[in-house]
């Protein structure tokens, strides 16, 4: 596996607002403005009507401490930091610039009042093998998509696996979060075994299972 690049790291860190400013002491627009100065945004609020905390306030393409920040959005139970380094970039920053509002705005802040969190990690990577080889049943049902085509689409092209995907039963089990996927990068020809991939898990995490997929299928 050779990373190409991290088009999204997201981590999203469920904490109530009303815990962070227990008694209404900071006021709201100052501290989107000392955000939007610390961290640089180039696109932040202005109006109340985009100081929405149920529609999301959100901030864009600043940077915190050498690292790019392509968004930050504060929502009434909820703050998602987003880089296209890793999810650790994400959190650190998550972290690090609320103890800097703690300190500096005068937020009810302190280290681990975070207790859940959530992912998104997107790769784009190249394989030296076809990542979504499977079954033998699904060679037949290939080519028999492929024969098919021929004679009903009156050119012969060769019909392959494009997506894979795993998930959970979300009736049982209501939880907002993204399947794992691994599906060919589009605008790439198959033959450069170019892929993207989405995991709900920290970007080192999705690293290793692709990598442990990849080793899997070179041992079959």
């Amino acid at each position: 596996m050779q990373l190409a690049s991290v088009p999204l790291a997201r981590v999203l860190g469920y904490i109530e607002g009303t815990e962070l400013n227990p008694r209404g002491s900071v006021f709201f627009p100052e501290l989107i403005d000392r955000i939007a100065e610390r961290l640089e945004f180039q696109k932040y609020p202005h109006t109340v009507e985009e100081m929405n905390e149920e529609k999301g306030v959100e901030f864009l393409e600043g940077r915190w401490n050498g690292v790019n920040v392509n968004k930050f959005v504060i929502f009434t139970g909820a703050l998602i930091v987003e880089t296209s380094t890793s999810t650790a970039d994400s959190e650190r920053i998550l972290e690090e610039a609320l103890v800097w509002a703690a300190s500096e705005v005068g937020l009810n802040y302190k280290p681990g009042m975070i207790k859940r969190k959530q992912y998104i990690s997107d790769l784009v990577f190249y394989s030296d093998i076809q990542m979504l080889a499977v079954h033998p049943a699904f060679d037949n049902l290939q080519k028999a998509v492929t024969d098919a085509g021929e004679r009903y689409l009156w050119q012969r092209r060769e019909y392959a696996l494009s997506h894979f995907a795993l998930d959970f039963d979300h009736t049982l089990t209501p939880l907002i979060s993204a399947p794992f996927s691994i599906q060919r990068r589009g605008n790439a020809l198959f033959s450069d075994n170019k892929y993207f991939s989405e995991a709900p898990f920290p970007t080192d995490v999705h690293i290793k299972i692709v990598e442990q997929l990849e080793a899997d299928l070179l041992a079959k």
